[in-house]
């Protein structure tokens, strides 16, 4: 089973929660924890901070790049677009074949946005309690 990371606090730091997934053919483990991320299975404090009503539109993976696509709504809060990603980008970059994460919105970079939210992700030490 994967280990998807979640929001602490504040702080906005990730840490670490196992995740039970149930594998199927028909979806593959990107798409799998991406839709476990979206129900945000935090508790006491630990969250995701996707926003609610974000849905996923589509997500693969090349050459080591996962891209993710979300609906409009992962847009409505502003004020933790850099921890959701970052969220997201910490629970891919756990999966053997995906390396960095770039995140999409009904499949384009949002324009007026800081680059460093809709850019190419990889986790950093400083991400993480």
């Amino acid at each position: 089973d994967p280990v998807i990371y979640l929001v602490h606090g504040s702080e906005d730091l990730l840490v670490p929660i196992p995740a039970r997934l149930r594998l199927s053919a028909s979806q593959p483990l990107p798409e799998l924890v991406i839709r476990c991320l979206l129900q945000d299975p935090g508790t006491n404090g630990i969250r995701s901070r996707i926003p609610p009503g974000t849905r996923l539109n589509s997500i693969r993976v090349a050459g080591g790049t996962c891209y993710v696509d979300l609906n409009e709504q992962y847009l409505s809060s502003d004020e933790h677009l850099r921890s959701a990603g970052r969220v997201i980008a910490a629970s891919l970059c756990m999966l053997d074949e995906i390396d960095r994460v770039q995140i999409l919105v009904n499949g384009q970079v949002p324009h007026g946005y800081d680059s460093s939210l809709f850019g190419i992700l990889t986790p950093n030490a400083d991400w993480f309690l």
